[in-house]
């Protein structure tokens, strides 16, 4: 069956049974099960953006309009870590949490454990990929504080001493959620780990842990490493991370939309092709990316994110400079390192799918 064809099925599915307990979020000691981008790049509400939004997001998005600045704009919450806790935010308010500082926008809808949520997310990512969200010289934020929050908050987090973690209602007109080096928007609903899109969270953080090591590398390598995580996450806290199945392949019925045989005639053409081109309804810089990081993890140890990253602090280069991009890459790994993507690709992706729908069957898949 072709992933969109089950839309649908999968809407249903989560509402009935798909709906996990917060208490099923992983301790540190807990063991992941095996598997295998916002001014830099913006997702959809499940982490990639759908073919209905994606053309309109970043227009709808500079047509947003910011709320005046309030009386007291600089309201501080105390949230009680208590699920079952439900806040109405009348005025903009902040919550100060390890390593980060929530934003809630008036309006928003938040529960006592958002801020625990957070944490958590955040100490799985630094485990997973060996990296500290702690500030770098490559943390930077932009007039978010203006744009969303007509001005509040002036005097918060001005050093960057922990993420800036925007929450505000969806409007339901098209924009979605993003990161950027230092900040991520969320709609409110996407911090409950009860919800549909809990997902969201691991993902826009991944992208923030990432380029708090770096300039960015790109499109493909921004993408991967974010929906890697997504989909590592979401087993560690046994979730079920629906919006993975468009990457999907296999013989009993799941078919993507992405062909990757292209990649297996020229991979490393391909890689430089698709992260310059515009972002589009194709998104084949999630299906490369998410494709690409995962052989890297599984050929190269789970450090080699890190490892990449070290390597690009000693070049200056853009985001669109595929050729530095390839030459980081190699550096940190091996000078033959597409060709051995290519040759993993077939059998070792499509381990991934078969491990991924095994996984997912617990929840009605």
């Amino acid at each position: 069956m072709n992933s969109r064809k089950i839309t649908a099925v999968i809407a249903a599915v989560c509402l009935a049974s798909a709906l996990v307990s917060c208490s099923n979020i992983a301790q540190d000691d807990k063991e992941t099960a095996p598997v295998s981008e916002n001014a830099a790049a913006t997702e959809a509400v499940t982490g990639t953006p759908s073919e209905e939004t994606i053309a309109a997001a970043e227009e709808t998005e500079k047509h947003y309009e910011a709320p005046s600045a309030i009386e007291y704009p600089d309201k501080r919450l105390e949230l009680s870590g208590d699920h079952d806790d439900i806040i109405k935010v009348d005025e903009n308010s902040y919550v100060e949490g390890d390593g980060f500082y929530l934003f809630i926008l008036k309006g928003s809808t938040v529960r006592g454990d958002y801020a625990v949520n957070v944490r958590r997310v955040m100490d799985e990512l630094e485990k997973l990929y060996g990296m500290s969200f702690d500030m770098t010289d490559y943390a930077d934020e932009d007039d978010w504080k203006d744009v969303y929050y007509g001005g509040s908050f002036k005097d918060i987090n001005t050093d960057f001493a922990g993420i800036s973690i925007l929450v505000m209602p969806d409007p339901g007109d098209g924009t979605i959620e993003w990161a950027w080096k230092n900040e991520v928007k969320l709609f409110d609903t996407d911090l409950d780990c009860e919800g549909m899109t809990f997902d969201t969270v691991y993902h826009e953080l991944a992208h923030v842990l990432r380029m708090h090591q770096g300039e960015s590398l790109g499109q493909v390598m921004e993408e991967g490493v974010a929906l890697y995580a997504q989909d590592k996450l979401a087993r560690t806290f046994v979730y079920p991370d629906w919006s993975i199945i468009q990457y999907i392949d296999t013989e009993d019925g799941f078919t993507s939309a992405y062909d990757h045989s292209e990649i297996v005639e020229d991979p490393e053409g391909v890689f430089a092709e698709v992260m310059t081109e515009e972002r589009n309804a194709a998104q084949r810089n999630y299906q490369y990316g998410i494709r690409f990081v995962t052989f890297l993890m599984e050929e190269y140890g789970p450090d080699v994110i890190l490892k990449i990253s070290e390597v690009s602090r000693g070049y200056e280069f853009g985001e669109n400079d595929a050729d530095t991009i390839i030459e980081i890459i190699k550096t940190a790994t091996s000078d033959d390192v597409f060709e051995r993507f290519a040759a993993w690709l077939p059998k070792g992706w499509d381990a991934f799918c078969n491990d991924y729908v095994s996984y997912m069957r617990q929840f009605g898949l």
